[in-house]
């Protein structure tokens, strides 16, 4: 995957700072994740990816890493399974400070991870979260269904 940063305006909605799940629950008929891949890079860091669906439909895939030393906060996101990273963690522990967002337009996206059938642009969005001794990077990449449901139009 290749990433773009931009420099020209991206749609509203992904400069929103809360929940993109609770957003995507409440416009979708069937919303459910899943998570693709989990894994230890190190001592401390942990990743996740996990795809954000609707019915069949891909919208988001989220890639995040975890560095953290605090046994508990680590057992959270390497059990979150297909549960949402937001409500579970980010959004449920107190302090937690997020950056600003940093957008990108994906200029090649692996076709392994997952398929498209439309050809717009594909936009994503990477932001940090720091609270007590924790960090996490949290890359969201929007595609193309995502956006018809963000504005409202499905």
């Amino acid at each position: 995957m290749k990433l773009v940063p931009v420099v020209n305006l991206v749609p509203h909605y992904m400069n929103d700072p809360g929940s993109l799940t609770k957003r995507l629950k409440a416009r979708c008929v069937n919303f459910h994740i899943i998570e693709q891949e989990k894994g230890k890079l190190d001592q401390s860091t942990f990743f996740r990816q996990t795809i954000l669906m609707n019915n069949q439909s891909s919208l988001i895939l989220a890639r995040s890493s975890l560095m953290s030393e605090d046994s508990v906060i680590v057992n959270k996101f390497c059990e979150l399974g297909d549960k949402s990273l937001g409500e579970q963690l980010l959004f449920a522990e107190q302090n937690v400070k997020r950056s600003e967002y940093s957008f990108f337009q994906v200029s090649q996206l692996d076709r392994d991870m997952i398929n498209l059938d439309r050809t717009e642009i594909v936009y994503a969005r990477r932001s940090y979260f720091r609270w007590q001794s924790n960090q996490l990077s949290l890359l969201e990449i929007f595609l193309p269904d995502a956006h018809d449901i963000l504005r409202g139009e499905r």
